[in-house]
């Protein structure tokens, strides 16, 4: 079977060619997340060092840019060196983002008569059970459009549906807003999270500063300074005209991280023209963690695509497609099958606990917990959801409603021993790429499997390049596991 792989290039600091390495052998694993990774066994010592550039290869061409995170040497007779690599979106964990930063994008064309006063999810329909659709930060204007029971449907830049009335802060004066504002004080002013002068402080203003005030409570203003948004007393401010700021997008957020927190300037911004609701608040995380957490709000499914053809090299957020673009068949590329139905995650029934044992009763008609459909098909199982810190019921049982639609069917995970065929047989239908839909058509499945993969790895990429395991799963990890993921990873070794 004519399947080759090119040698895997090691590169200088202008990514320029600087040799070609001869692995003994080179181990590849392509994923969903961004890190995908490799190890490699080279003959002798000193032909590569932590933190060089190296280019590696699949059968379908280059598999990235991986960054040498770490090389163990032998320095026996006939001594080996064992090198391991990550992919060169690696390199964003190098920056910190210590303090509160901000990304905000409020929408002033329309003069908003009601405002969010806490971030909230917006979903489908009046139900916590419904889609979601997107999350909206706190200070976000929006128009009221209609009222079903405990629910508002609003609008907020192209984002419509359905949020809890008691998120929704109603304006009492006119505006319009958002509005400028200018700090009046002849000392320092605080944005604080609520409307007493004992909130906790997010930051603190100095005369003359300017501001966007976006609504009214009583006595205070919710007010952004592009970083933070929070109350602070109308006393202190005068306001000015009317703002009108552009919708966000995927983009804007990302270079705005970019631009501020990576040395060196390795990354740029590809193609990510996906909404990104109202704003983002990151802090106290690194670069690559702020980053990847960024779809999670995002309705649908998203993925990380690099292009590393060119410095700098780009970033984008490109849409899953959910139509099958690949297939595996026994007998012509399918060599083993092993199917995993794990419920060992399952919860269909979610019981929140907030602060002092706070429940949800008051805002989920009298009941403390939440029943997902899945109870139906797969029982009742019921987890705890507790949240020490949190004293609002209703943001307690919006957060707890998301971990329940994430939980709340068995993960199906297929694993297969399959051949990469394309290279050979120029046949679509033989690509297996990660991220995609594969069709497993298999006896009692009615037409087949469909699942997406999620990581494709080879044990062997130079000396059995048609060789290869598929994973395939029906639940996506979100940011928060593919981080916990690589940290773990990283303290193996």
């Amino acid at each position: 079977m004519a399947v080759s792989v090119r040698l895997p290039r090691l590169l200088d600091g202008q990514m320029r060619e600087m040799k070609r390495l001869s692995p003994l052998r080179l181990t590849l694993e392509e994923t969903l997340s961004p890190l995908s990774s490799a190890e490699m066994v080279l003959a002798g010592s000193g032909e590569v060092s932590c933190g060089d550039f190296v280019e590696l290869y699949d059968p379908e061409g280059s598999a990235g840019i991986f960054r040498v995170t770490a090389v163990q040497t032998d320095h026996g007779t006939g001594g080996t060196t064992r090198v391991w690599l990550e992919h060169g979106l690696g390199t964003l964990a190098d920056s910190v983002i210590a303090a509160s930063h901000g990304c905000f994008g409020l929408t002033g064309q329309v003069a908003a008569g009601a405002f969010l006063n806490a971030a909230v999810t917006v979903r489908e329909g009046a139900s916590s059970s419904s889609a979601a659709l997107g999350t909206l930060p706190a200070g976000t204007p929006v128009s009221v459009l209609s009222q079903s029971g405990s629910w508002l449907e609003v609008a907020a830049g192209a984002l419509q549906g359905f949020v809890p009335q008691a998120y929704v802060t109603r304006n009492a004066e006119a505006g319009p807003f958002p509005s400028s504002a200018t700090v009046i004080s002849s000392g320092t002013v605080y944005l604080r999270v609520g409307t007493a002068n004992t909130s906790y402080t997010i930051t603190a203003l100095s005369p003359g500063d300017t501001v966007t005030v976006v609504g009214s409570r009583g006595s205070w203003y919710m007010a952004s300074t592009g970083e933070s948004t929070g109350w602070v007393q109308k006393a202190y401010l005068q306001l000015g005209d009317a703002v009108v700021l552009e919708d966000l997008t995927v983009a804007d957020v990302l270079s705005d991280l970019l631009d501020t927190f990576q040395p060196g300037g390795l990354w740029a911004v590809g193609e990510a023209t996906a909404a990104a609701g109202l704003g983002y608040l990151f802090g106290q995380e690194n670069l690559l963690e702020a980053i990847l957490r960024i779809p999670d709000s995002l309705p649908g499914a998203w993925r990380w695509v690099t292009d590393q053809t060119a410095l700098p090299w780009r970033l984008s957020l490109m849409p899953l497609d959910d139509a099958p673009e690949s297939e595996l068949r026994l007998r012509r590329n399918l060599t083993g099958l092993r199917v995993t139905v794990d419920r060992g995650e399952l919860c269909t029934v979610m019981v929140p606990l907030g602060k002092d044992g706070l429940t949800i009763a008051e805002v989920n008609g009298g009941s403390a917990s939440l029943v997902s459909p899945g109870a139906a098909v797969w029982g009742r199982v019921e987890r705890l959801y507790r949240d020490a810190q949190e004293d609002d019921p209703a943001a307690l049982k919006a957060a707890a409603q998301t971990a329940l639609n994430r939980l709340s069917a068995p993960v199906v995970t297929v694993e297969a021993d399959a051949l990469a065929l394309r290279s050979v047989t120029g046949e679509p239908l033989d690509g297996l790429r990660v991220g995609g839909v594969c069709r497993l058509p298999l006896p009692g499945e009615g037409d087949g499997l469909r699942e997406r993969i999620v990581s494709l790895q080879w044990e062997d990429v130079l000396g059995e390049p048609e060789r290869v395991r598929v994973t395939m799963a029906n639940r996506l990890q979100s940011a928060s596991a593919l981080l916990a993921e690589m940290n773990s990873r990283i303290s193996i070794r």
